[in-house]
């Protein structure tokens, strides 16, 4: 196997691992924090103009 198909290999591997990291069900509570944290600082920014 030559040197392409082995990093081919091993950034295909890395790319499954950190999709199947952020998609995973137990994360879905941390991500609407999130998102619900840049809609209270929007607001927040708003309130003070």
């Amino acid at each position: 196997m030559s040197y392409h198909a082995v990093l081919t290999l091993v950034f295909f591997g890395a790319f499954l691992t950190m999709a199947c990291w952020v998609y995973r069900p137990g994360r879905k509570q941390h991500y609407q924090s999130l998102a619900q944290q840049a809609v209270d600082d929007d607001a927040a920014r708003g309130a003070q103009r």
